[in-house]
């Protein structure tokens, strides 16, 4: 009984680590997208400036700044409520296994006050 228990613990605590793993890899991929994005995006910007005419060129590099300035913000924003979901998943997970383990401490406790029972019954 206890070792199929411990056994259910252990693979519960695999599952729990493979799921936290599955999610920085996809955090960390999702980072490398931007930042590969926003490299494409700043020299297609150079591109444009040297194109661009000196008097529409200040101008267009002021307004693309404010917009660069409130992008970041946004993603900022929202990588902050991403990472808050995940944080308050994984405190779910956490209190969820924590839950398991004490149903599971409570059952052994009373499987062991009926072994002792039945052995000073004996």
């Amino acid at each position: 009984m206890q070792s199929e228990l411990l056994i259910g613990w252990q693979q519960e605590k695999a599952e729990l680590k493979r799921e936290v793993c599955r999610l920085q890899e996809e955090l960390a991929e999702s980072r490398a997208e931007r930042e590969e994005l926003e490299s494409r995006s700043r020299a297609l910007n150079e591109r444009l400036y040297q194109s661009v005419s000196p008097s529409l060129s200040l101008p267009l590099r002021l307004e693309s700044d404010q917009r660069e300035w409130k992008r970041r913000v946004r993603e900022g924003r929202e990588r902050e409520a991403r990472q808050a979901l995940l944080i308050h998943r994984l405190q779910n997970k956490v209190l969820e296994y924590r839950d398991r383990c004490q149903r599971v401490e409570l059952q052994l406790v009373s499987t062991e006050v009926l072994i002792l029972l039945v052995l000073l019954v004996y």
